[in-house]
């Protein structure tokens, strides 16, 4: 019996390659090319149970029972105006094989398949099953070593696909042209080769029930991977994902005129998640967002690109949940109104890549990214762009943090919001932002700090920085450059190898340096130049110094280099 064969690609031919610097995710092609029915010759002479049925006509039904060895089947309903076929297959044995076909206009159609034994596969054709008030159905169960199911609905309208298989698992579902309301739910364990695949176009396209405990494709145990494509045309799409056991993988890609939603849960081992948007809005079902991830160990990887026009309340929601080991995130984000949200807790080293020092205060020559490119155990990337409001949150605990978020808001109007907490080792913090910029990064706010970097540049109206650092190898760089900003920057750093500069230029301009407890090696550089500014350095310990210059209106300076104040 030739095996399922699962042409898609899988979301390993996306995963990094080299450092994770990569940022796009790019859809695969569509994949329809799954093996076609099996063809059932007339049954030979001495066969060992072999059975073909074929029935015209209105309300025809077909039982079929086989137990034995060498099963096959084959059943084709068909025949324009038919309304209640439906077609049974039960076997239980070796080699089973079974062909359901409800074709030309056969409405209604019910195909159910219950499959227990060694070799079972499944083939279920639904063609032109359209009559409005009738479901059309497909339901397999298969349990044994070998099972496989392939489903097609074509041309149906309220048609519902379940698969429950126990074994070594394959499944392929195709819901298409002119569907409405097509739903499809595939769960599959105990087995060591899980492949599951599913395209969907049509109106109100769903992969599972539409909230957090119905997701549409469960693999449990081993080699899981998953792919999902609800394609142009549909409208309140969703798809949910729920992976547990080692080497998961899911991609979901999703195109449509209205609503999209994705949830994927990954628990256990290498799982790598894509998922690629591209809509108008979400209806928010899943914690508020539109896309849903959430990878619980071990070497998780998740990449989400989202396009979407939509402004005002329909904003685009990203939210990525990664806790313990080797977690990286890659976030790309389009839309009028958009928020992308990131949590990454991880104590693994094993894959940590460290880059060296190249950045000296305010060097521009290189000014993203510069020190200690921790790319493993925690790393966040997140690119933004957007018309109205633009939201990052970042918050990581854990090894070698490191979060790269970049916004881009062109509307007079907008805003670009940046926050980004770090709690744990090898922090380091980038953000660059353009247009009513305001940014926050903390640092070491928990636990032990270490080798805290941070870089700010923002590029626009209102500028507000705030870079708090506590712990040892502290180093901080502000650079605010916009013409007729409201610039403002405040950096806290506490110990001990304390470095920090802000340069801003254009108009009302105020810098606030505080290094204490008790600073050591302390560098604190400050220029301002344009209309109001003020400038505080408060330095206390053992290495201090400090230059300020202001050029324009209103300056003032004071610097206080002495001991700690209680």
């Amino acid at each position: 019996m030739k095996k399922l064969a699962m042409t898609g690609a899988s979301i390993l031919a996306l995963s990094m390659a080299g450092t994770a610097m990569a940022q796009s995710v790019s859809a695969p092609a569509d994949p329809r090319t799954p093996d076609p029915a099996p063809v059932i010759e007339d049954c030979p002479p001495g066969a060992n149970n072999c059975s073909i049925i074929e029935q015209s006509g209105a309300n025809n039904t077909a039982t079929l029972t086989q137990t034995g060895d060498g099963n096959t089947s084959n059943i084709e309903q068909d025949g324009s105006g038919a309304t209640g076929n439906a077609a049974t297959v039960t076997q239980s044995g070796n080699n089973n094989d079974s062909d359901i076909d409800q074709i030309n206009g056969s409405a209604r159609g019910i195909a159910t398949v219950t499959q227990s034994g060694d070799n079972a596969a499944s083939t279920i054709v639904q063609d032109s099953v359209v009559l409005d008030n009738f479901p059309t159905r497909a339901t397999v169960q298969q349990t044994g070593d070998g099972a496989s199911s392939v489903i097609f609905q074509l041309g149906t309208r309220n048609s519902s696909v379940s698969v429950v298989q126990d074994g070594d698992n394959d499944s392929y579902v195709e819901q298409s042209v002119n569907g409405f309301e097509p739903t499809a739910t595939v769960r599959q364990s105990g087995g060591t080769g899980n492949n599951a695949f599913a395209i969907q176009e049509g109106d109100r396209v769903d992969l599972g029930n539409g909230n957090t405990n119905g997701n549409g494709i469960t693999q449990n145990g081993n080699d899981n991977f998953s792919d999902v494509f609800q394609l142009a045309g549909s409208r309140f799409v969703t798809a949910q994902t729920d992976q547990e056991g080692d080497r998961n993988d899911s991609i979901i890609i999703q195109s449509n005129n209205g609503n999209v939603d994705a949830r994927v849960d990954q628990l256990g081992d290498d799982n790598i998640s894509s998922i690629v948007q591209t809509g108008v809005a979400g209806n928010g079902i899943f914690n508020g967002v539109n896309v849903d991830i959430i990878q619980s160990g071990s070497d998780n990887l998740s990449r989400v690109e989202q396009n979407n026009v939509t402004t005002g309340a329909d904003a685009s929601g990203i939210l990525v949940e990664q806790n313990e080991d080797g977690n990286d995130s890659f976030i790309s984000q389009s839309s009028g109104t958009g928020r992308a949200q990131v949590t990454q807790t991880s104590t693994d080293t094993s894959g940590m890549v460290l880059g060296t020092d190249g950045l000296a205060i305010l060097d521009t020559t290189d000014p993203l990214n510069p020190v200690f490119n921790s790319v493993r155990a925690n790393y966040s990337n997140i690119v933004q762009d957007g018309a109205e409001r633009t939201e990052i949150t970042v918050d990581q605990t854990g090894f070698g943090n490191r979060s790269d978020a970049r916004q881009t808001n062109n509307n007079a109007g907008g805003d670009a919001i940046a926050f980004v907490t770090q709690n744990g080792t090898g922090n380091n913090s980038d953000i660059d932002q353009d247009d009513a910029s305001m940014a926050t990064v903390r640092q070491g706010v928990t636990g032990t700090s270490t080798d805290n970097i941070s870089y700010v540049f923002q590029l626009g109206a209102g500028d507000i920085a705030f870079v708090d650092q506590i712990g040892e190898s502290n180093f901080s760089q502000i650079n605010q450059n916009g013409a007729g900003g409201g610039n403002d920057a405040n950096v806290n750093q506490d110990g001990v190898f304390s470095e920090s500069g802000i340069e801003q230029t254009g108009t009302l301009n105020d810098a606030n340096v505080f290094q204490q407890a008790t600073s050591d090696t302390s560098i604190s550089v400050i220029f301002q130049d344009g209309t109001s500014n003020t400038a505080t350095v408060t330095q206390a310990g053992t290495g201090d110094f400090s230059t300020v210059s202001q050029t324009g209106t209103s300056n003032t300076a004071t610097v206080n280099q002495g001991p700690v104040v209680p």
